[in-house]
């Protein structure tokens, strides 16, 4: 199996403040058994630099970030992770994260 390398980054708001305390997952999809990795994020930051593999003949993840929240609503907010970011290496990840900004999740109701 070939590992990919990915960082993900971002800080997400509720009416201008740092969520204090939510949960997140990314999610690497595959045909028989999907990959969950759950995290506990802290002040409104997502910050990952990790890695993840995908069967013996195709290599590029399909690979989502998923972070459920309650601000105004009950909803996710959700991004696909492409390949563009996905690395054979951490140092190349680290120099080229998938970075979403800031998002304020009232805005997404």
């Amino acid at each position: 199996m070939h590992e990919k390398h990915y960082v993900i980054l971002g800080k997400i708001l509720c009416h201008g403040q740092p969520v204090p305390q939510f949960i997140w997952k990314t999610i690497e999809r595959d045909d028989n058994d999907d990959d969950v990795r759950e995290y506990t994020g802290t002040d409104g930051l997502v910050n990952i630099n990790t890695f993840d593999w995908d069967g013996f003949f195709n290599y590029d993840l399909e690979l989502e970030l998923h972070i459920p929240f309650e601000c105004d609503c009950k909803s996710e907010f959700f991004r696909n992770i492409g390949t563009d970011y996905q690395f054979d290496t951490q140092r190349e990840a680290q120099a080229k994260p998938y970075d979403f900004g800031v998002i304020e999740l009232s805005s997404l109701c």
